[in-house]
């Protein structure tokens, strides 16, 4: 059963490392790359700093992606994921 278990694991470990990178592309209707930059730029400044030390500032990746994320579908941007 152990045995198993452990060549299961290996399966399920090589299978995570054949998938490949992929990469956010964000698309709107009619919108160029002026525009998105625009929003880009926009949705950047809204990032909100949460915990700040004499030495700078922190705030979780995870949590910055999903706020520019939701930032970006408000103006109208649709993320789609694509190989890089």
């Amino acid at each position: 059963m152990i045995r198993l278990g452990g060549s299961l694991a290996l399966f399920l470990l090589l299978l995570a490392g054949c998938s490949k990178p992929t990469k956010t592309v964000w698309s709107q209707r009619n919108a160029g790359e002026v525009q998105f930059k625009r929003d880009s730029d926009a949705c950047e400044l809204e990032q909100p700093i949460t915990h700040c030390q004499s030495w700078g500032c922190l705030v979780a990746d995870d949590q910055l992606n999903q706020m520019y994320r939701d930032c970006m579908k408000s103006k109208g941007w649709e993320p789609r994921e694509v190989p890089e």
